[in-house]
């Protein structure tokens, strides 16, 4: 057929698509002959056309010139654009910072923010190098706007450090960990109580299996989420039932923590818990000290967070405590551990 590699029809494929769609751009020579020939013999058995298959496969086959077709398109902007081509000569990298960029509706600040995130992430290599962790620039994972919105950079050192196949988030918030996955290029399964679309209630729903979960609960009532989710979304959502900030006491509140916890501990290899403490007044309520004390033996690490979140901050300074800026990530073995 007058071809050895794929590459080879490949680059015809390519030749051949730019005369037919941007003539002002190309103009035929004595080999495109030759060269439709080929696309001929080499699609004649094949049950789509080349022009169907080159408008699927674009992203894959000349990346540059899928990209100007977004911009043309106006699906993309330049800014954007020349943003994403930062991250060349990573295609497929390129290619989901892309999708991901028109489909969340990202401006070019924000897009310049997520490749810088990207170019800090293909540099990072392990997870935390201490147990005392801090991430002052949490990242354009989630939203931020999103009450106990937690850094994705968390996740990021988990899966680093771990190097999970697939990881679950049973309480996703703004889907920060659903970001991260998807950046990251790891299957991901994951929802919220409040979501619309990704819907799910830890309390009653199956758990998937999976090797590491993430579960970010609420510090018991500190926060409200039907408010929060009411706040963040722009509507009013009532409190569910088996939302753990709507718990009428403390103890309520452990009871349905623990009963989330051995739920999701059956299911997965790992079970990462980022918590808070909780003060009342003169009262400290610890979760996590109960959370070590009742799983010890399922404990295999305990890492100190710095908070960064002015309004924990400020909730806390209402307190008769010095402020706190401390949360626990607890690292546990699952049953499927090993």
């Amino acid at each position: 057929m007058g071809v050895e590699t794929d590459q080879q029809v490949i680059s015809i494929l390519r030749r051949i698509y730019n005369l037919k769609y941007h003539s002002d751009k190309y103009k035929p020579n004595g080999e495109d002959e030759s060269n439709n020939n080929v696309i001929v013999n080499v699609f004649k058995s094949e049950p789509i056309t080349w022009e169907s298959f080159v408008s699927n496969n674009l992203d894959f086959l000349d990346f540059p010139l899928w990209l100007a077709e977004l911009v043309d398109s106006q699906k993309l902007k330049v800014a954007h654009a020349n943003a994403i081509m930062k991250l060349s000569p990573d295609e497929t990298l390129m290619k989901r910072i892309a999708d991901f960029v028109i489909e969340t509706e990202k401006n070019a600040k924000e897009t310049n923010q997520i490749v810088e995130d990207v170019l800090r992430l293909k540099n990072k290599t392990g997870g935390p190098k201490r147990s005392l962790i801090s991430y002052p620039h949490r990242g354009f994972f989630g939203d931020n706007e999103f009450s106990g919105n937690a850094s994705g950079w968390l996740l990021v050192d988990l899966i680093l450090l771990y190097k999970p196949k697939k990881v679950f988030d049973p309480m996703e918030g703004s889907g920060t960990s659903r970001d991260v996955c998807r950046i990251m290029d790891i299957e991901y399964e994951g929802g919220d109580i409040y979501s619309d679309k990704h819907k799910f209630d830890v309390l009653t729903d199956e758990v998937p299996v999976n090797d590491l979960t993430f579960f970010h609960p609420p510090y018991w009532n500190i926060i409200d989420y039907s408010k929060a989710f009411s706040e963040f979304l722009k509507k009013e959502i009532p409190p569910k039932e088996n939302d753990l900030s709507q718990c009428p006491t403390f103890a309520d509140y452990m009871e349905k923590l623990f009963f989330c916890i051995d739920k999701l501990l059956k299911k997965c290899k790992r079970l990462a818990i980022l918590i808070g403490d909780v003060t009342r007044g003169t009262e400290f309520l610890s979760p996590q000290a109960g959370i070590i004390w009742h799983y010890n033996e399922r404990v295999e690490d305990c890492w100190i967070k710095e908070q960064l979140h002015e309004y924990a901050r400020y909730r806390y300074e209402q307190q008769s405590f010095v402020p706190h800026s401390h949360e626990y990530v607890i690292i546990m073995k699952g049953d499927l551990y090993g």
